[in-house]
C-alpha cells in the first residue's frame, strides 16, 4: 500500500480496514483449515434465549410506563347520575313523541272523525 493517508475519516476507516486485512492474509498459512462449525449452535441459541427471557423478567424491566392508551378496565362504567347529554334528550323526545302519535292511532281508529267530517255521502 501507499504510504500516503487520506484526510477524510471514511477514507481512512477503509484504509486502515484495508491495511488490516491485507496484514491477516498475509500471516494465515494457506495450508490452514477452515475453522470448524460450532456443533452447539443450538445450544447457544437457548441459552441466549433464556438469558434475555431471565433478564426482561427483573423488576426494572417488567414496570409499565402507564403510556399505553388501552392498558385500562373498559368494561364497567361507573354512573353519571342525572347527567344528561343533548344526544339523550332528543332520543327521549323522539321516543316519547313516537308513543304519543302511537297512543293517538290507537284511540282514534277512524282519521276522518278527527277533521270534522262524518265519513262518505
Amino acid at each position: 500500500m501507499a504510504n500516503v493517508r487520506p484526510k477524510n475519516f471514511f477514507s481512512r476507516w477503509a484504509w486502515r480496514k484495508l491495511a488490516a486485512s491485507s496484514n491477516r492474509q498475509a500471516t494465515e498459512s494457506p495450508s490452514a483449515e477452515p475453522a470448524a462449525e460450532n456443533p452447539n449452535t443450538d445450544a447457544d441459541d437457548e441459552l441466549d434465549r433464556l438469558a434475555l427471557r431471565a433478564l426482561f423478567r427483573e423488576p426494572q424491566f417488567t414496570t409499565r410506563d402507564g403510556l399505553d392508551d388501552y392498558d385500562g378496565d373498559y368494561t364497567f362504567f361507573e354512573a353519571r347520575g342525572d347527567l344528561l347529554t343533548q344526544d339523550m334528550l332528543r332520543a327521549l323526545e323522539r321516543t316519547e313523541k313516537l308513543r304519543a302519535d302511537a297512543a293517538n292511532i290507537e284511540t282514534n281508529d277512524d282519521p276522518a272523525t278527527e277533521s270534522g267530517v262524518a265519513g262518505p255521502c
